[in-house]
């Protein structure tokens, strides 16, 4: 039996909350999963909530995770190829897609079922305490350069200010170290779905390619954790495995409201990413923390 111990759903500083979360506790199907509009014109709330809609089908219940996901990938692309914009899905550049990355369990017959794409991760804890994260976050390669050059044009423009200037000034210094940064992270997208990058959903027939998915026996397995990258702790260190290990250890040992505490409190003292190097000042933040009960 599968127990929900905490659900986190919260926006960060973007003008809407494009995550989404699937609670289906009848069908002991779990996910979040962090939409991303791209730079066209359509949605990440469209794409998080594409995904969630077919997780949660009725139509699909019998269905395997990655057989809901292809379908639903399906839909992404036909959305998309109907749009009036493009003549074909295969001519729109990556960068204009929108877009999502997931983390999806389901429990059947005392197996846990896994499917994960993007920046989403999954984590289990044992009954002794040890801590397994059954994902690898492949994006942080592609980040940590990305907030490098976001950085480097912040301390560069910080250095035209007078002396005694404003936070509005230096607000503005980090919006335009943004904007200086942008066409890097648009390169960036056209690593979705290959080998030099990472898996997303895109509605790219590919995109399947790249999911990591499997499964492994719920023995000994106390707690599961998902979550989307707004829950991954702040530290000096640049994103990667090892902040995400300690971001698990703070979720089992003290709960999803703890972690989303303190990451907030972080953000707020840092709002130009120096201290805590990170892509967005404050991203949205979704997690489920499960219990596994045996009688």
């Amino acid at each position: 039996m599968i127990k929900v111990l905490g659900i986190i759903y919260e926006e960060g500083n973007k003008k809407e909350l494009e995550d989404a979360y699937v609670n289906d506790e009848k069908n002991n199907r779990y996910a979040v999963i962090d939409g991303d509009p791209g730079f066209g014109p359509f949605s990440g709330v469209e794409a998080a909530s594409t995904i969630r809609s077919f997780l949660l089908n009725k139509r699909y219940e019998n269905d395997s995770l990655e057989h809901i996901l292809r379908v639903a990938n399906i839909q992404l692309r036909r959305v998309k190829s109907g749009s009036a914009i493009w003549d074909d899905f295969s001519d729109m550049e990556k960068h204009m897609r929108n877009c999502c990355s997931v983390a999806a369990i389901q429990v059947k017959d005392d197996q846990l079922h896994y499917i994960q794409t993007g920046n989403c991760m999954i984590f289990v804890q044992y009954q002794n305490g040890t801590i397994r994260s059954l994902t690898y976050d492949h994006t942080t390669k592609i980040q940590e350069k990305y907030i490098r050059k976001v950085k480097g044009s912040f301390n560069v423009l910080k250095k035209t200010l007078r002396r005694n200037y404003s936070e509005k000034k230096l607000t503005q210094c980090y919006e335009n170290a943004l904007m200086l940064s942008q066409p890097y992270r648009m390169k960036c997208c056209e690593s979705f779905n290959t080998y030099e990058g990472y898996g997303i959903i895109d509605g790219s027939k590919e995109s399947a390619n790249y999911w990591e998915m499997g499964s492994i026996p719920l023995m000994d397995v106390k707690k599961i954790a998902l979550v989307t990258d707004g829950l991954q702790l702040l530290s000096h260190k640049p994103p990667g495995h090892e902040r995400w290990m300690d971001s698990a250890k703070q979720i089992f040992n003290r709960g999803l409201k703890s972690i989303y505490t303190k990451i907030t409190l972080m953000e707020k003292n840092d709002p130009y990413c120096q201290q805590f190097p990170r892509v967005e000042q404050s991203d949205d933040k979704t997690g489920i923390l499960l219990e596994v009960l045996r009688s």
